[in-house]
């Protein structure tokens, strides 16, 4: 069986990654920020009088009405959330220690590493690692079934 190299990832894609990175991180956690004050406003927009909450229809700078407007800016900030999603797929026939410390370098120490299972669609926990030793040349991470989305 012919065995193919694994693509490389190069310097300037490397550091093309980590700005892109960054910059989408930031635009996302400003994007988050707002959101707890949007609901905060709309739950008190709710507790109006009627008459009050149409008054607050006048001259509004929505588009939509309030509570229309804030629906739709959580729909567009999931949308821009996944979109905005680091996502490599460009590894054959598998990532290399060198692919993994290059993205490993622009992530926090607490980001969890987690395997998706696409069959099931949900992810599974990493719970012991085989490194290389003599005659092996893989490092193997071995999964189980125990993820539970409460951990992040």
């Amino acid at each position: 069986m012919e065995r193919k190299p694994n693509r490389l990832v190069s310097e300037e894609e490397m550091t093309f990654f980590n700005e892109s990175y960054n910059t989408r991180k930031k635009f996302i956690e400003a994007a988050s920020a707002l959101w707890k004050p949007f609901i905060s406003l709309a739950m008190a927009w709710e507790n109006l009088s009627h008459e009050d909450n149409g008054e607050t229809s006048v001259n509004c700078p929505f588009p939509l009405s309030f509570d229309e407007w804030i629906a739709e800016y959580f729909d567009w900030l999931s949308v821009m959330t996944e979109k905005f999603e680091t996502k490599t797929t460009n590894f054959n026939p598998t990532v290399t220690v060198k692919d993994l410390k290059q993205i490993l370098s622009v992530l926090e120490d607490d980001v969890q590493i987690v395997i998706s299972d696409q069959k099931n669609d949900w992810w599974i926990n990493v719970k012991e690692v085989d490194l290389p030793s003599e005659g092996i040349f893989t490092l193997v991470l071995h999964p189980t079934d125990d993820f539970d989305n409460r951990q992040f």
